[in-house]
């Protein structure tokens, strides 16, 4: 088995010019283009509720919709935190979908359906009126959404959507 560096692809100085340490960076050198986002959310889970749609004064929809997502873990996890098959924990994420997804889960999603969706964390900040005090409140942001399968449905498949109106997965 022969590594690249014994093959003569291997050029250390190209590795140290592109693979720096952020102390190497000078402050003009960076943009916000060449930093991939990372702030990207992938869920699948089961919808907690039906979804409930505003309509805005201008127009806009918003749908908030709850997923519960149910923890996987190996068997050696299992048996590591003594926990039988089945006795998996839930997290349930607050949704937050807008403009012509948010069209589409209104229609199409019901409480029970498995669906994956492509998004970001936002945490929203206010001060509670009647304690004065500050509070948050994390979401997903959803970017794009798939109907995976309905409650009374057994194999997967579905009617998929993203955001650009293809499926997302």
């Amino acid at each position: 088995l022969r590594s690249w560096a014994d093959a003569g692809e291997f050029d250390a100085e190209q590795s140290l010019r592109t693979n720096r340490t952020p102390d190497m960076f000078d402050d003009d050198e960076l943009d916000d283009e060449d930093i991939p986002p990372m702030n990207t959310v992938m869920l699948v889970g089961r919808t907690g509720a039906e979804p409930q749609a505003t309509y805005l004064e201008n127009g806009a929809v918003v749908v908030n919709l709850s997923l519960a997502v149910r923890r996987q873990y190996t068997p050696l996890e299992r048996k590591a935190r003594n926990i039988q098959y089945g006795e998996e924990e839930t997290d349930w994420f607050p949704l937050e979908i807008w403009g012509s997804n948010a069209e589409y889960a209104r229609k199409y999603v019901r409480k029970g359906f498995r669906i994956g969706i492509q998004g970001e964390l936002n945490v929203d900040h206010w001060v509670d009126k009647a304690t004065g005090e500050d509070r948050e409140r994390p979401k997903i942001f959803v970017r794009s959404i798939e109907i995976l399968q309905s409650r009374n449905e057994n194999g997967g498949g579905g009617m998929g959507r993203g955001s650009e109106g293809g499926e997302m997965f």
